[in-house]
């Protein structure tokens, strides 16, 4: 079950870098399928994003029946049922599956915990969210830090800033403001449960995408009541990020929709979301502002809508010694510029 539940995980980020969206063209070259522990002198060709899709959900599946309908062992950084059920709501949602994203999401928030109630938590020092103490983490997986630092320069997006009304917890609590360069930095990494030991796992799979993705599934579902069930998703959300939270009515499906994949933004921020999110909403137009250097002018890097480079080009080293590889598009585009 663990085995087939980190492969299905390894193919959905390989087909979501590497193929076009689902949603654009499912029967575009996705990564080749190598489904065997035998080494073999041979070369693998591309399946198709399709393909590579149902792969993905069949290894899902089959682990979810594996691990059993009760299971849920966490604290010891194995991959576990429900951190399944939320990756086949994930899975689900990036291919259009809405009433099978409800069904594991509910799954996911039956036997996954809870949410954090970040309205109750005390600032005191650095906050992460990537912990087992936390009831909503169903599992911390890599080695590596997300997200930015003070010392690499980079700082929050303004459109992300914006996007934390008052009284957000998340504000202080996933971030840290730096008084002396007058912007915020991120904390919402992890530990382990007995503190930082440096190699320890630093990210996370939470409950609060299971709500998310589900919401988002109810809004483009058929379902009755489906707005009214997305919206219960989405206040539930907030009154766990919010101080004093009013619950909110939106009549509007469009307006609504919009807004369930703006929480998605200020809540998954860093946690290896947004780039796979902004490609199946349909590559729109991005732009990066980027200062060199001290006194030197500032740059702006534009990706167009639907730009070739939101599927990334194979890297040459895997090309070399895999000839029956088809290179991707975005090999052939012109350096970009700043604008």
């Amino acid at each position: 079950a663990e085995a087939l539940s980190v492969r299905a995980l390894f193919y959905f980020w390989l087909v979501n870098l590497y193929g076009e969206p689902y949603t654009e063209n499912p029967q575009a070259a996705g990564v080749p399928l190598k489904l065997s522990s035998s080494v073999e002198e041979v070369s693998v060709p591309r399946v198709t994003v399709e393909r590579v899709y149902e792969r993905i959900l069949d290894d899902l599946t089959e682990a979810a029946d594996l691990f059993g309908t009760e299971s849920r062992v966490t604290t010891d950084f194995r991959i576990n049922r429900p951190t399944v059920e939320i990756l086949l709501s994930r899975v689900y949602l990036y291919t259009g599956k809405w009433k099978e994203a409800v069904e594991s999401a509910t799954e996911a928030i039956r036997i996954g915990g809870k949410l954090a109630d970040l309205t109750a938590i005390e600032k005191n020092g650095a906050f992460a969210c990537v912990r087992y103490s936390s009831p909503e983490v169903t599992w911390m997986y890599g080695g590596e830090g997300m997200g930015f630092y003070v010392e690499n320069g980079l700082n929050m997006a303004k459109e992300l800033e914006e996007g934390y009304g008052a009284n957000d917890r998340r504000v202080d609590l996933y971030y840290a403001y730096d008084e002396l360069r007058g912007h915020y930095y991120l904390q919402k990494t992890g530990t382990s449960a007995s503190g930082d030991l440096g190699d320890a796992p630093k990210q996370a799979i939470r409950l609060s995408e299971a709500y998310l993705n589900r919401a988002e599934a109810y809004v483009l579902s058929g379902q009755a009541n489906k707005n009214t069930l997305a919206l219960a998703d989405l206040n539930e959300l907030r009154r766990h990020r919010i101080v004093g939270y009013e619950d909110v009515t939106i009549a509007d499906e469009t307006e609504l929709l919009a807004e369930i994949r703006e929480e998605r933004y200020v809540e998954l921020c860093y946690e290896g979301h947004r780039w796979f999110d902004l490609r199946r909403y349909g590559m729109p137009s991005i732009k990066h502002t980027w200062l060199p250097g001290e006194g030197l002018t500032l740059q702006t890097f534009v990706l167009k809508a639907k730009d070739p480079m939101y599927t990334l080009p194979l890297p040459e080293s895997v090309l070399g010694v895999n000839p029956a590889l088809t290179q991707n598009a975005s090999a052939n585009t012109p350096e970009r510029k700043a604008e």
